[in-house]
């Protein structure tokens, strides 16, 4: 890594700490200016300064509430974790296919290569597909 990325990264660090800090003030705001429960328009309007929704407000309240510390409500890391089962059976599959192709073994590249032709099916609801395209509308047949 170069200088400039290395400070790059320390002040977008630096901004997301500011940015936590912010959060927690302003939740320890709400929380002591308004006991025993904060009314829904403090609650409203400490959600708009953060840029949150009160749903999400609620939750970090409830976490500052239980933990009490900065550290609890800092965001939680996204994504699919790494080393998980399905990261496994990815690797075993690229694995398998890439070596059957080195190999040249026919029967590993066709099992791991799609085949184009005809799709056919011999009896009636032998494969049943679903169209999961949302439409914004709901239909209930009686």
């Amino acid at each position: 890594m170069d200088e400039s990325s290395v400070t790059d990264a320390e002040a977008l660090k630096g901004a997301r700490w500011a940015e936590g800090c912010r959060g927690y003030e302003a939740i320890r705001r709400l929380i002591e200016d308004h006991k025993p429960r904060p009314p829904k328009f403090a609650v409203a309007d400490t959600a708009w300064e953060l840029g949150v929704s009160r749903a999400t407000l609620y939750r970090l309240v409830d976490i500052y509430k239980s933990a009490g510390t900065l550290e609890a409500l800092r965001p939680k890391a996204m994504g699919r974790r790494a080393g998980t089962w399905v990261e496994e059976i990815i690797e075993r599959a690229i694995r398998f296919a890439s070596r059957g192709q080195r190999r040249g073994e026919e029967d590993v590249v066709k099992a791991t290569n799609a085949a184009p032709g005809k799709y056919s099916v011999s009896r009636p609801l032998e494969v049943v597909q679903i169209d999961h395209t949302e439409i914004g509308q709901s239909q209930i047949d009686s």
